[in-house]
């Protein structure tokens, strides 16, 4: 009778920390998503910038 009460106590935390776990993914993956938007688009400027740079330097 205990072992069974036991498990059914560690089987809903498991799931409680998984589905924290999801929700923690869910809003880190958007964040990241975010963040790394705006490092590409900060990433292509640079590189465009940089492709001047090499063309006025080897032409």
């Amino acid at each position: 009778y205990r072992p069974r009460a036991t498990r059914i106590k560690t089987t809903n935390h498991s799931i409680k920390i998984n589905i924290i776990n999801k929700l923690i993914n869910i809003t880190s993956t958007k964040r990241t998503r975010f963040r790394a938007s705006s490092r590409e688009i900060n990433n292509n400027e640079n590189r465009r910038r940089a492709g001047r740079l090499f063309r006025g330097h080897w032409n």
